[in-house]
């Protein structure tokens, strides 16, 4: 059990000047009842005498007076006085339970043969000891009360409670109490893990209070004292969350990553008169960052030196909804100071070092149009929202942003959704008045439509679900009208992907989810060329497609019998 220690009692080493003796005081003075007086008192001085003290062996001090107080732990010697002159060594302050003491003027007055001094006292909310008021975070004396309530101070208590002294019996006083440790610390954030103080008693130990603490880790940060909170619902974006006169067009899903199979992104393409000016880019509502990444890809034009890398963020908008964002080229300087340094040539998914909250319409980053590139991505996951697909113990265990995405402009109110819906499209299809901004689910049963992957998946957990997945063959006509057959053979890195765009012009052309049996695609790259490679699709059961495939030629007669895939929904 780790402890947290507090802060150590310091017990001073100052001279207690009082007056009286184990038997009789300077100047005949009997030792009455012990105790200064009391707070609040007329004169607001102290009387001379101490709470029930003597010295640690019992002995009777100099002069006839008691050498240390027992009682409050307090160290004094008693001197006697002729007069005023004599008295300059004040009393250290000290405490009455809870209650502070405190000998303010270094002159005192001669009275009886004793000095007086005058004090303060202040009520100490987290308990006093050592002669001062605790902090919430306590120092403790470490031990048994030191004195007791009791009858005149004839001869003394020992320090440790026991009587045993030379002077005289145990001997009382005003009662003190010991300083407990029930002041327990505050939780506290270190990095992402929150400490926390179960316990309102501790253990005092050599003056310290120390508390039996627990940790957790924060999945999504701490923050004074508390593991950060999401907002729940689902949000409305009330941020462009870039200027959209900036853009050409937006692409509907499902959009495709390099060529490879569909991801859930729009493809926000930037206008050519806007090269080489930088785009500035908004959060579109309230948001938490949680993951950066400051990545190269390795298509990047080498010869590009105003290529500094690319940005992926992941932002928390709310507990169900993530905003995302790809191939940024400059970020605000907030999120790279929490950027932890990678090395990787992927997308975004590292965590950052610690969150950073931005308002809707706070400028995250910007996008600048260079040469080879000329579009970054806009990606949102909502999971109340739960995508259907034919084989869904997949997608729940292992393919989640297929499961949740949802179109990025779906969060917006009509009036700000239209400026996007308007411009659907991409550099080679432009908007046209009344597309959808589109879908990801295009598993139809019983034909070849959909998404589709390298293995079998029957269950087994999200290791297993990536394993099986790879990169998904996607076999689906876009809201563009285009057939795309994407990543044909494509491993898991994206190497080796072929993928074919059936226009409509193409005299294969043929919607996927009217294919039942099978059926042969060809590639013309315009109207009336000569086929320049083909897709050959047989659907053999419900989640089980065969597929063969050519870079050149036209289709053959028969579905081939060698060079032949199987995929699994």
């Amino acid at each position: 059990m780790a402890l947290l220690p507090g802060r150590l009692a310091l017990v001073p080493l100052i001279l207690l000047a009082a007056c009286g003796g184990g038997g009789s005081a300077p100047g005949g003075m009997q030792n009455q009842n012990p105790g200064d007086a009391a707070a609040g008192s007329p004169d607001g001085k102290s009387t001379g005498q101490f709470d029930g003290a003597d010295g640690p062996d019992g002995a009777d001090g100099p002069g006839g007076g008691f050498d240390r107080p027992s009682d409050d732990g307090q160290p004094g010697v008693v001197v006697g006085c002729s007069g005023g002159g004599d008295c300059h060594t004040p009393p250290p302050s000290i405490c009455q339970g809870d209650v502070l003491k405190t000998y303010y003027d270094p002159n005192g007055t001669c009275e009886g043969g004793g000095c007086s001094y005058r004090y303060t006292t202040q009520q100490c909310p987290h308990g006093c000891a050592a002669g001062r008021c605790l902090d919430g975070d306590s120092s403790c004396d470490g031990g048994a009360p030191t004195c007791g309530s009791g009858g005149n101070g004839v001869g003394g208590q020992a320090i440790d409670g026991n009587g045993a002294g030379t002077g005289g019996s145990a001997g009382g006083g005003d009662s003190c109490s010991q300083v407990r440790c029930d002041m327990r610390p505050a939780n506290v954030c270190e990095d992402a893990v929150l400490k926390t103080y179960p316990d309102p008693t501790g253990t005092c130990s050599s003056g310290v209070c120390t508390y039996r603490f627990t940790t957790m880790t924060c999945p999504r940060g701490c923050k004074n004292g508390n593991c950060v909170t999401c907002t729940p619902g689902s949000p409305t974006f009330s941020a462009d969350v870039t200027d959209v006169n900036s853009l050409a067009t937006v692409g509907p899903l499902p959009a495709l990553a390099g060529g490879a199979a569909f991801e859930i992104r729009s493809y926000m393409q930037v206008k050519d008169s806007y090269a080489g000016i930088k785009v500035p880019i908004y959060a579109p509502t309230d948001m938490t960052i949680q993951a950066s990444s400051h990545y190269t890809d390795p298509l990047h034009d080498p010869g590009d030196t105003d290529y500094h890398g690319e940005w992926g963020l992941v932002f928390e908008a709310t507990c169900t909804t993530q905003v995302s964002f790809a191939h940024i080229r400059e970020v605000v300087p907030e999120i790279a100071a929490v950027t932890v340094p990678s090395t990787m040539t992927g997308s975004a998914g590292e965590l950052v070092s610690h969150t950073v909250d931005f308002k809707a319409g706070d400028i995250i980053g910007y996008y600048i149009r260079g040469p080879g590139y000329f579009a970054w991505d806009f990606i949102v996951t909502d999971s109340t929202v739960t995508n259907q697909f034919i084989n869904m113990p997949r997608y729940l265990d292992g393919q989640l942003k297929f499961l949740h995405g949802i179109c990025p402009f779906d969060p917006y109110p009509l009036a700000m959704r239209q400026k996007y819906l308007d411009i659907l499209g991409t550099n080679l299809n432009p908007p046209v008045a009344g597309r959808k901004c589109g879908t990801l689910v295009h598993d139809v049963a019983g034909t070849a439509a959909g998404v589709w992957f390298h293995s079998p998946y029957t269950g087994g957990g999200a290791d297993e679900a990536r394993r099986a997945s790879g990169n998904p063959l996607s076999l689906f006509k876009a809201e563009t009208d285009v057939v795309f057959i994407a990543d044909l053979d494509g491993d898991t890195d994206k190497v080796g992907f072929a993928t074919y765009r059936i226009e409509t012009f193409n005299p294969t052309y043929r919607n996927p989810e009217t294919i039942t049996t099978s059926y042969c695609y060809e590639r013309h790259s315009n109207p009336g060329s000569p086929a320049d490679g083909w897709v050959y699709v047989k659907v053999l059961a419900d989640a089980q497609l065969a597929v063969a495939y050519s870079l050149e030629g036209a289709c053959p007669e028969t579905f081939p019998t060698t060079g032949v895939r199987t995929y699994y929904r």
